[in-house]
């Protein structure tokens, strides 16, 4: 059985369904980028521009006031020299005219760090030039009235009214050039303005065009992609209900016409999977069967083996007698948590039973003492003195005493020989004097 297949247009159908898709995604990413980049570098130049004309239009505009004001003030210690050169303080009147004249050139040297055009630079170094004049002039009337030539305020203003130009010049020059920069940052506030509403139109309507166009993008491209989805998924459930013989028929180039042949040959192959299943079932229910068999032998062999282990283990921890009253433990390869453990039961086991009074551990066989044996060790000592019975460690290398000794283990309260006939005559002695004296 076919499902009905309706017709779509498909873009490019000599590409493939995912360069389409690419292609179509991609498209729609660029225009947001361009229309980001767009926005970004008009706000950046807005910013730089903006940053320009504060940072020198705006200065320069400061610094020409600073350089008028620093102008003024000069002239006006000018005076105040000139009309007191009588006056008793009029050295006084000297040092102020000559310290605004050095924070006038101060306010220069301010105004030539900022200013960036050749023509500024020009300027500049008129007024420095202007300046030298007029601190000249200010040298030869000072040496004038030292000496007794100039004696009185008309004959001191007559004699510098030849370098008062160039201060006048100057000051001139400055307040020109003040009205200027201040005309030059305000022309350019107006054009930064202007570019910013221009560009904030640019943006918006680059929004607004790029909006549009992703609505209908949003709108168009999920109806010609879900088309050929909606056939599969048709077909799909027709086949989960049970319908074997369900196909797509669908024949596109691109991947959608591959998945619909993957499709189609699946369906295939699940309707002859399901008659060979039939055919199956009786065979795997035997095959169940015997599993089940077989699982239950493995368990019974799973159970004699762990009892073989546990003898195993109970027999890896020998206690031999050597009298009544005296038990050996030689320990042999490495030790664990459960050797140990049983080491420790079956010396408490054979102390209760013999009623034995001194317990030999031989641990010559053991490779290796770490925290967790001598701990183990430890243990046993203990719990052998509990029920009376003394313990004697034996067999301890001098490899196994550095070991011992580097882990910090405390084995203060554990009796240890050299040899094993040391213990032995030691455990011998002890019997003998414990039966003289009873």
């Amino acid at each position: 059985m076919s499902v009905e297949r309706r017709s779509f247009p498909a873009f490019f159908p000599h590409l493939g369904f995912r360069l389409r898709l690419s292609l179509a995604l991609g498209f729609v990413a660029l225009l947001v980028i361009i229309v980001a980049a767009i926005a970004v570098l008009d706000i950046t130049r807005l910013h730089q521009e903006t940053e320009h004309a504060i940072s020198v239009d705006g200065r320069l505009s400061r610094l020409s006031s600073q350089i008028a004001i620093k102008a003024l003030q000069s002239r006006r210690y000018e005076k105040d020299y000139l009309l007191n050169v009588r006056s008793r303080d009029i050295d006084s009147y000297l040092k102020r005219w000559k310290q605004s004249n050095v924070e006038l050139g101060q306010a220069i040297d301010d105004y030539e760090t900022v200013a960036q055009s050749p023509e500024d630079r020009q300027r500049i170094n008129a007024w420095h030039a202007q300046l030298a004049s007029y601190e000249k002039g200010i040298e030869r009337v000072e040496q004038q009235v030292t000496s007794g030539i100039i004696q009185d305020e008309q004959t001191a203003r007559t004699y510098f009214a030849n370098y008062q130009s160039a201060i006048s010049l100057l000051s001139d020059e400055v307040v020109v050039q003040a009205e200027k920069k201040d005309q030059e940052a305000q022309a350019t506030a107006v054009t930064l303005g202007q570019n910013y509403d221009l560009a904030v139109k640019r943006v918006i309507g680059l929004a607004a065009v790029t909006t549009i166009f992703a609505l209908l993008w949003c709108i168009l491209f999920p109806i010609w992609l879900a088309r050929p989805m909606r056939e599969l998924s048709s077909a799909v459930q027709r086949v989960a209900d049970g319908d074997l013989d369900t196909r797509t028929g669908i024949t596109r180039r691109d991947e959608f016409g591959t998945l619909a042949r993957t499709f189609d040959h699946m369906a295939s192959v699940i309707q002859q999977n399901t008659r060979d299943l039939h055919a199956q079932y009786s065979r795997t229910e035997a095959a169940r069967a015997e599993a089940v068999a077989v699982r239950a032998k493995l368990s019974e062999q799973l159970e004699t083996i762990e009892a073989q282990q546990a003898t195993i283990r109970e027999m890896s921890v020998p206690i031999l007698p050597l009298n009544e009253r005296t038990l050996v433990m030689p320990l042999i390869g490495a030790l664990d948590s459960a050797r140990l453990l049983i080491a420790q039961e079956s010396a408490l086991r054979a102390i209760e039973q013999s009623r034995a009074l001194s317990l030999i551990l031989d641990i010559t066989g053991v490779p290796i003492v770490d925290t967790q044996v001598a701990q183990g060790l430890i243990r046993i000592v203990q719990a052998a003195q509990l029920l009376g019975c003394r313990v004697m460690v034996v067999g301890i290398r001098p490899e196994v005493a550095q070991s011992i000794v580097g882990l910090g283990v405390d084995l203060g309260e554990i009796t240890t020989f050299s040899s094993l006939q040391n213990s032995l005559d030691a455990a011998f002695s002890k019997s003998r004097s414990r039966f003289s004296a009873n």
